[in-house]
């Protein structure tokens, strides 16, 4: 036995550390048990902000916009050439959003109005290359319609297209999302290394 659990205080103290353990899961498993009698399925409860209700859903023309630049982020950053598979997970992305955030909408719909006229001004795919290049739109807080959509729309393409994948591109193994490979100094990292 182990010095540390010697004598009778500590068999006192992990006995007791058990029953509240114990106590806890009855205690969950009790609530749902609870929740599921009244017809709640705990493992599909998800937030939605009660303005939601007053926001239609997204129209298939702002939708189709947000996969032409969801595309776009795959060109001008190399990640992924062909984004129509992640089609469906970009759309259920938006709905989330908007479900926890309503004015996401707003954000979506205001985006394709900033799309619309940088396409009209620098073409395809100019617009979107000023649209990810542009330093005035990074800055923050975010007050104008470029900076808006760069920082609350197309960031957040990027992040969902780096989780979707993107992470290959560079070079990443066990993708989707997640790379990996043996901590061994003398075989190349997974990933760039931090010098």
């Amino acid at each position: 036995m182990h010095p540390k659990f010697q004598g009778s205080q500590s068999w006192i103290w992990i006995f007791g550390l058990s029953i509240i353990i114990d106590l806890e899961y009855c205690l969950l498993q009790s609530n749902a048990r609870l929740l599921a009698s009244e017809g709640v399925a705990i493992y599909e409860e998800r937030y939605v902000n009660p303005a939601r209700a007053l926001v239609a859903a997204t129209e298939p023309s702002v939708r189709a916009a947000m996969f032409d630049l969801f595309s776009a982020i795959g060109v001008f950053w190399g990640t992924m050439s062909d984004s129509e598979p992640c089609r469906l997970r970009l759309y259920n992305f938006m709905e989330n959003r908007i479900d926890l955030d309503p004015l996401y909408e707003k954000y979506y719909l205001s985006a394709v109005a900033v799309l619309t006229d940088l396409l009209r001004q620098h073409g395809n795919p100019g617009g979107y290359e000023f649209l990810f290049s542009d330093p005035t739109a990074a800055k923050t807080p975010p007050l104008t319609p470029l900076a808006i959509t760069r920082q609350k729309v197309a960031n957040e393409f990027i992040a969902l297209q780096m989780s979707l994948g993107g992470f290959l591109a560079f070079g990443a193994k066990n993708g989707p999302g997640f790379f990996g490979g043996v901590n061994d100094p003398s075989r190349p990292p997974p990933y760039r290394p931090i010098r």
